[in-house]
């Protein structure tokens, strides 16, 4: 009577073994209870808003497309392109400069070698 099954002793305190293979986080009902009420005081507050006649909407509206207005947020939209080209132009080069090539190819890999100043003893 010879069991050609291997099986492994039990867990340590008498557990029993436990299948894992399709286990999953317990479902996390305090944090979805959370972002209701996060995003219910957020719906009252934009309501609040958009119904306040003390804010004067029409004469929002009158000045937000003003042309003056709308040339300042054609400025604004042109100087962060500018920013952004600086600021790309200068990552590219730290990156050149850290690697020493904009390609990496075998020919261009420099090996580092000790510092011509330094003594060795062989």
């Amino acid at each position: 009577m010879s069991n050609d099954r291997t099986t492994a002793a039990p867990p340590l305190g008498g557990a029993d073994f436990r299948d894992v293979a399709h286990a999953h986080k317990p479902f996390q009902t305090g944090r979805l209870v959370l972002w209701v009420a996060v995003l219910l005081i957020a719906a009252n507050f934009l309501w609040i808003v958009a119904h306040n006649e003390n804010f004067g909407w029409p004469v929002v509206a009158t000045y937000f497309f003003d042309p003056t207005v709308i040339s300042g947020l054609y400025v604004s939209l042109g100087l962060t392109v500018v920013a952004m080209a600086i600021g790309g132009r200068a990552t590219l080069e730290v990156l050149i400069r850290i690697g020493g090539s904009a390609t990496p190819s075998s020919e261009t890999a420099t090996v580092q070698t000790a510092p011509p100043n330094s003594t060795s003893t062989t």
